[in-house]
C-alpha cells in the first residue's frame, strides 16, 4: 500500500485537470474580446442604420 506522500505526489503530478482550466481561460478571453468589440462596433453601426433610415425616408418621400 502506498503512503500518503506518494499519493499526494502523484496527485500533484497529474495534469488531467488542466484542460478544463485552460478552456475556461480561453472562454473568458473570448468573452472579454466580444464585449470590447461590441463597445467599438455598436456605436458605428447605430450611425450607419440611422443614416440609412434617413436616406430611405427621403427617397420614399420624394416625388418621382
Amino acid at each position: 500500500m502506498r503512503s500518503w506522500r506518494a499519493r499526494a505526489a502523484q496527485s500533484i503530478a497529474d495534469r488531467s485537470g488542466q484542460t478544463t482550466t485552460e478552456y475556461l481561460m480561453i472562454l473568458g478571453l473570448l468573452t472579454a474580446m466580444i464585449i470590447a468589440l461590441t463597445k467599438i462596433i455598436v456605436p458605428g453601426m447605430t450611425y450607419v442604420v440611422v443614416t440609412l433610415a434617413k436616406h430611405v425616408a427621403i427617397f420614399m418621400s420624394s416625388a418621382g
